[in-house]
C-alpha cells in the first residue's frame, strides 16, 4: 500500500520538501535516519546545508534509503 501512496506523490505533480534545520557534523546519525525516513514518506526535496561533509552523507544516506 505505501508504494501507491508515493506513486500518487509522483503522478500529482506536486513538489514536497522538507526543511531539517540541521548543519551540524555532530548530528550526522539523525541526518541520516531524517533522510531515509523523508524519502520514504514520499518528500521530492530535502533542504540540509551545503557543507561537504553533510552533502556527500546525505548523498550516501539517499543511495542507501532507495
Amino acid at each position: 500500500m505505501l508504494n501507491k501512496k508515493i506513486e500518487i506523490l509522483k503522478n500529482n505533480s506536486k513538489f514536497y520538501k522538507l526543511d531539517f534545520g540541521i548543519d551540524d557534523e555532530n548530528n550526522l546519525e539523525k541526518i541520516n535516519l531524517l533522510i531515509f525516513f523523508a524519502l520514504l514518506s514520499g518528500f521530492s526535496g530535502i533542504d540540509i546545508s551545503a557543507k561537504e561533509e553533510i552533502l556527500n552523507f546525505a548523498i550516501n544516506s539517499i543511495k542507501k534509503a532507495q
